[in-house]
C-alpha cells in the first residue's frame, strides 16, 4: 500500500483527521499533532473528548484553551506523555523528532522499561520499525513528517505488544475506541473477523434467544448480565439454559413487556480466537404479548415509545378520522390522569402502518415500568366506516417505559446508490415537510452544489416512516465526501424539529441504482404479475403503454395490455390484463417489454428498455369476476373480497347492485346496504341499517365489471355466496 492509501485506512477508523485538501502527508510533525496521535493511540480520544472543558486548561502559557489540541496536550501532559520546555511554554506548533514520537508510541502500546539511549533499538525489538539499521543508530531525525508517522501508525497496528496474542488494532477493537465496521471498511480486517450479536429473541416472558453472526466460545453464568437500560442497578436475574454453535438460549426473571433491557455478554471469542472481545452488548424490548387479530374493530395492542409518546395499532386501518385527540384518555388505574385536547394530545395517524396513530402527550410524562391504560372512543371510525368497539369503544393496557422523549434527530445518511440518498431518523418524520426538496441542501467535498430533485419518506414498511429519499441531479463520486443541511424539518408530531443541521456523509454506494424486473409470474392466459427489484412510481406504473409483450413461439404475436394495475400496498408489483384477442397460449413463450420511461418511486426513469423473457405455462383462462368471500365485520357492516380486480365504476360501486338475504322462517328476506365503499380493487365494505348476528345471510350482485373492462358478470352466472361471521382472536 501506498503511504497515501495507509492514510486513508487511518483515517477511516478515526486515527488520522484530514482535511479537503488531504492529509498534509509532506508536513512536518508538531508537539500538538503528536498529542492528538498519542492519545488516540491509547484508545482515550472519546475520554478526552467527553473531559475537555477540564484538560483544555494547562499550565503552559502558549497552549490557548480555545485550540483545537488543548485538551489532548492536557491529557498528555497531566499523564506525563510529553513535558513542556525548561521556560514553561509548549511549544505546539514546533517540530516533534522520530526519537521522540518513537519514545511515545513505545510506551502507548505498553512498553516501558527502556532509557532514552535505547529507543531505536526497542522500536526494532518490538517490531514497531522493521529497518536493521535502528539498531546502530544514534541521530536525531529533525525532518520527521506526517507521512512517516502514517507509516509508523499502520505498522503499529499490527503488532502484538509484550508477546501479547492481540494486536494493536484488536485491542483498540476490543476497548471500543475503534469500530470492527470502520476496521473492515479501512482494510484493516475482513468480514471473517466480526464478532457481533445479530439478533436478541424474546421468545418468551422468561426466555431469551441470542444469536451470534459466528460460533463463539462457551461462556458461563457470570459472563451474562441484563440491565435496565440506563440504570446499571436494576438488574434482571439471567442464566444460560443451552448453548449450541452461535445460538445461546437465556432464562431470565420476568421481563416487563416493551421495557427496555440491555444485555451485555463477557468473555466473548469465536472458536479460532480471531477477535477477543471483553464484552458484546446489545439493547432488547421485554417480552410482549401477541396482539389481537379480529375482523371487529378493536385495538390491536399499544407499545409505548418513550414516557411521552405511544403507538395505537388497531385490527383495521386508519385514517385522518383517527387524529382527533378528544377520542383518547389515559388512565391510571381508574383515575383518569390524561383526558384528550388539543393542548394535551397530538394525534397522527401512520403514513407508513394504515392501521395506526401514534400518540404524543403535551407538558406530561408517564411514570416508568408502571401500567396504564388508554380508552378510545366509539366514536372513532375505520377506513372501513366501522366505528370502534360497535360505538363503544375500546380499551388496552401497557407497561410505561423509562425511554426520554429523545430530540429528535439524524441517525445515518448514506448514499443507496448515485443518485439517491437515504436519510434514517430516529423518529417518524412529517411528510409533508419531509417531502419539501428545500428544506435540504446539499454539497460535495469541494463545496459545489448539487441540485436535489425529489425528495419522498422512504415506501418500505422496515423504515416506518423514519426514512427520507433524496434523488440528485447528476451523480455522486463513491470515493467522496458530502455534506447535507437540513434546513427546517419536524417530526410527526410536529413537537420537534431539526433546524439548519449540517450532516457528512461518504458517498459510497454498492447498488446500482437500476430498476429491473425480478419475476414475471403468469395468473392465467390473460393476467400476469410482474415484479420488480425497486418500489415504483404509482402513475407511471399505471400507465398500460409502458409495457409491452413479443411472441418468441409466435414472433407474429405482439400487444399491449388493455390495463396495468398498480396496488400502493405492494409497490414492487404491478398487475397487467390482456386483450380477448390477444390472449396468452398455454406452451408458447413470450417477451415482456418495460419502457425506458417507466419511474420508480424516486422518479427515476428506467431509461433504457429492459426485456424478459418468460413461459405461459398454465391453461387456466381468464375468470370473471365474483365474490370470494363475504365476512360479517361489524354489527352493520360486510367485507367483500372479490376473485378478480374490479373497477371503481357503475355497476360496482352501486348499492342496488347488492342484495343480502336471509329468512325469517317464513319468508325470504331482503335487505340493500346503505351505502357502498370501495375500499381497493378487491376489497368493498357494505354498509345496513343493522345486522342481527343470528341470522344467517347470503349474499348476490346483479353485475360485477372487472377492472380491466374486459369481463362483465352477471349475478345469475354465480351461485349466492355464504356470509360467515368474522373471526376475533
Amino acid at each position: 500500500m501506498t503511504t497515501d492509501e495507509k492514510a486513508t485506512a487511518l483515517n477511516k477508523i478515526s486515527l488520522l483527521s484530514g482535511t479537503n485538501t488531504g492529509f498534509n502527508l509532506d508536513g512536518y510533525l508538531t508537539r500538538a499533532e503528536a498529542t492528538t496521535f498519542i492519545v488516540k493511540l491509547l484508545g482515550k480520544a472519546e475520554y478526552v473528548n467527553q473531559e475537555k472543558d477540564r484538560l483544555r486548561v494547562s499550565h503552559f502559557p502558549d497552549v490557548v484553551q480555545s485550540a483545537w489540541y488543548a485538551p489532548y496536550v492536557g491529557y498528555c501532559s497531566e499523564n506525563g506523555i510529553i513535558a513542556g520546555y525548561p521556560n514553561g511554554n509548549f511549544g505546539p506548533n514546533d517540530r516533534l523528532n522520530e526519537k521522540a514520537f518513537l519514545t511515545m508510541v513505545l510506551k502507548a502500546i505498553g512498553y516501558s522499561e527502556f532509557t532514552g539511549t535505547e529507543v531505536y533499538t526497542k522500536a526494532y525489538e518490538t517490531g514497531l520499525v522493521t529497518d536493521s539499521s535502528y539498531l546502530e543508530k544514534t541521530d536525531v531525525n529533525n525532518e520527521y513528517k506526517r507521512g512517516d508517522v502514517v507509516e509508523l501508525l499502520y505498522h503499529t497496528l499490527s503488532i502484538n505488544p509484550n508477546d501479547s496474542q492481540v494486536s494493536v488494532l484488536k485491542t483498540l477493537i476490543s476497548n471500543g475506541a475503534i469500530k470492527i465496521d470502520a476496521a473492515i471498511l479501512a482494510g484493516l480486517l475482513t468480514e471473517a473477523d466480526k464478532l457481533e450479536i445479530a439478533e436478541i429473541i424474546p421468545q418468551s416472558a422468561m426466555t431469551l434467544v441470542v444469536k451470534f453472526n459466528k460460533e463463539i466460545q462457551k461462556l458461563t453464568a457470570d459472563d451474562i448480565k441484563i440491565n435496565t437500560f440506563g440504570n446499571d442497578n436494576e438488574v434482571l436475574n439471567a442464566s444460560i439454559v443451552k448453548q449450541e454453535g452461535n445460538t445461546v438460549t437465556i432464562k431470565t426473571a420476568l421481563q416487563v413487556p416493551q421495557k427496555n433491557y440491555f444485555l451485555r455478554i463477557s468473555n466473548v471469542s469465536d472458536m479460532d480466537d480471531n477477535i477477543k472481545l471483553p464484552y458484546v452488548e446489545a439493547a432488547f424490548p421485554g417480552y410482549v404479548q401477541k396482539e389481537i387479530i379480529s375482523d371487529f374493530f378493536k385495538i390491536s395492542s399499544i407499545k409505548p415509545v418513550s414516557k411521552n409518546s405511544i403507538i395505537i395499532y388497531f385490527t383495521q386501518p386508519v385514517n385522518i378520522n383517527a387524529e382527533d385527540p378528544t377520542f383518547y384518555s389515559i388512565f391510571d388505574g381508574d383515575t383518569e390522569i390524561l383526558k384528550g385536547s388539543a393542548s394535551t394530545i397530538a394525534v397522527k395517524a401512520l403514513d407508513s402502518q394504515k392501521n395506526a396513530v401514534s400518540l404524543t402527550l403535551k407538558g406530561i410524562s408517564l411514570a416508568p415500568d408502571k401500567e396504564y391504560h388508554i380508552k378510545v372512543s366509539g366514536d372513532l371510525n375505520s377506513e372501513y366506516g366501522v366505528r370502534l368497539g360497535e360505538a363503544e369503544g375500546d380499551s388496552g393496557a401497557f407497561i410505561s417505559i423509562n425511554e426520554d422523549n429523545v430530540e429528535f434527530a439524524v441517525d445515518k445518511i448514506y448514499a443507496l446508490n448515485s443518485k439517491t440518498i437515504r436519510i434514517d431518523f430516529n423518529k417518524q418524520v412529517n411528510p409533508t415537510r419531509a417531502q419539501y426538496i428545500h428544506n435540504y441542501g446539499l454539497t460535495s467535498q469541494a463545496d459545489y452544489q448539487i441540485q436535489i430533485t425529489k425528495a419522498v419518506v422512504a415506501p418500505d414498511v422496515a423504515s416506518n416512516g423514519k426514512s427520507v429519499l433524496l434523488t440528485i441531479n447528476g451523480g455522486l463520486d463513491s470515493t467522496q465526501e458530502y455534506k447535507l443541511m437540513i434546513f427546517d424539518l419536524n417530526d410527526i408530531s410536529r413537537q420537534q424539529s431539526i433546524t439548519e443541521r449540517l450532516y457528512s456523509f461518504s458517498g459510497k454506494y454498492t447498488d446500482s441504482g437500476v430498476l429491473n424486473v425480478t419475476d414475471v409470474k403468469v395468473i392465467d392466459t390473460g393476467t400476469l404479475d410482474v415484479y420488480f427489484n425497486r418500489e415504483l412510481d404509482s402513475e407511471s406504473a399505471s400507465i398500460n403503454n409502458n409495457y409491452t409483450f413479443i411472441g418468441i413461439t409466435n414472433t407474429m404475436y405482439s400487444s399491449i395490455p388493455v390495463k396495468a394495475y398498480f396496488d400502493s400496498q405492494q409497490p414492487k408489483k404491478v398487475r397487467l390484463f390482456l386483450g380477448n384477442d390477444s390472449q396468452f397460449k398455454y406452451r408458447d413463450s413470450y417477451k415482456l417489454v418495460v419502457q425506458a420511461s417507466l419511474k420508480d418511486y424516486m422518479g427515476n426513469p428506467v431509461g433504457t428498455l429492459i426485456y424478459v423473457s418468460f413461459p405461459c405455462n398454465t391453461e387456466l383462462k381468464a375468470v370473471k369476476p365474483n365474490i370470494s368471500s363475504a365476512i360479517i365485520i361489524a354489527k352493520d357492516a360486510v367485507k367483500l373480497t372479490f376473485s378478480r380486480e374490479i373497477s371503481l365504476e357503475t355497476p360496482n360501486i352501486l348499492n342496488s347492485n347488492y342484495v343480502l338475504e336471509y329468512s325469517d322462517g317464513i319468508n325470504t328476506v331482503k335487505k340493500i346496504p346503505t351505502s357502498v365503499n370501495y375500499i381497493n380493487a378487491t376489497t368493498m365494505i357494505l354498509k345496513f341499517d343493522k345486522l342481527d348476528f343470528n341470522n344467517r345471510y347470503t349474499i348476490r350482485f346483479t353485475s360485477l365489471k372487472d377492472i380491466s373492462g374486459l369481463f362483465k358478470s352477471s349475478g345469475s352466472e354465480f351461485n349466492s355466496v355464504q356470509v360467515i361471521m368474522g373471526s376475533d382472536k
